[in-house]
């Protein structure tokens, strides 16, 4: 995101084994916000009945740096993630969309799901997960046009956009499962954030992120194997570049402070607009 009106570091985070914190500082000049998110992620959480990823999001006056409000923005980050894989697959898909497939089942892949139905009206959704129960729980709260799959390759299989959503470690989805022309958006939380996909997918797609330093940092693994970055997915939001046909096309989101900022801004704006006489 290359813009003065925004201005955000590099994701900064302290590593242990599979444990991670994360911080997210950004600011907005035209906004007049100032913020930053931190992040845990624990994997294993899910076995304690805990969410995988916990954040939170302080907010400060931008014109004197007090502290203003603390959120807990587990929403915050799943709807904020679910509505940039929305946009860009709004300007990135050019085909039907009429089956999506989500690889997953915690928190994103139903905020993604979710998401994803409201906006495009898909005929069909099918979810695959490592534990088929969690897939199908998952479905059952979704509705009828959402089914469990117990294999990768039927959940990929005619999928028109594809959503993976977890922590693997190797590939779960192999090229020789993918329609022509489909989109994949990566959000997965994995420790290298480029390991769901298969090799040869990236090798036969064009690659669109969200931001390029980021990506350039987040995704060095790719770029040492010379798989190149096509571009920002902001210059086809807004008419800078057009993306050019392609087999498969994938949207790498690694997540941008400005967008949890702003979004945060706007929670606490409308809590203050209805909160009674204004007690903040």
């Amino acid at each position: 995101m290359h813009n003065s009106d925004y201005l955000q570091n590099l994701l900064e985070y302290l590593r242990v084994v599979k444990i991670m914190l994360l911080a997210m500082p950004g600011f907005s000049s035209k906004d007049n916000s100032l913020g930053c998110k931190l992040v845990t992620s624990y994997p294993n959480n899910t076995r304690l009945g805990l969410p995988s990823i916990m954040a939170t999001i302080l907010l400060f006056n931008a014109d004197t740096g007090k502290p203003e409000v603390i959120l807990e923005s587990r929403a915050i980050t799943e709807w904020r993630t679910a509505a940039t894989s929305a946009a860009a697959t709004r300007r990135l898909h050019k085909g039907d969309k009429g089956v999506l497939a989500i690889f997953g089942t915690g928190v994103q892949a139903k905020a993604h799901a979710l998401a994803f139905q409201h906006l495009f009206n898909f005929n069909k959704v099918k979810v695959w997960g490592r534990n088929f129960e969690k897939a199908k729980q998952l479905c059952s709260q979704l509705g009828p046009k959402f089914s469990a799959c117990q294999n990768g390759e039927d959940c990929a299989k005619d999928a028109d956009v594809l959503v993976t959503a977890t922590y693997a470690d190797r590939p779960i989805v192999q090229h020789s499962w993918l329609k022509t022309g489909v989109l994949i958006n990566a959000i997965g939380a994995g420790i290298n954030h480029h390991s769901e996909l298969d090799e040869k997918i990236y090798r036969n797609a064009i690659l669109v992120v969200d931001e390029m330093e980021a990506a350039q940092k987040e995704l060095k693994g790719l770029l040492e194997k010379s798989i190149n970055i096509w571009g920002e997915v902001g210059a086809v939001i807004t008419g800078q570049n057009t993306l050019p046909n392609s087999e498969i096309t994938i949207f790498h989101s690694l997540g941008m402070a400005i967008e949890d900022v702003l979004t945060a801004q706007l929670v606490y704006k409308i809590y203050k607009q209805n909160c009674p006489n204004n007690q903040v």
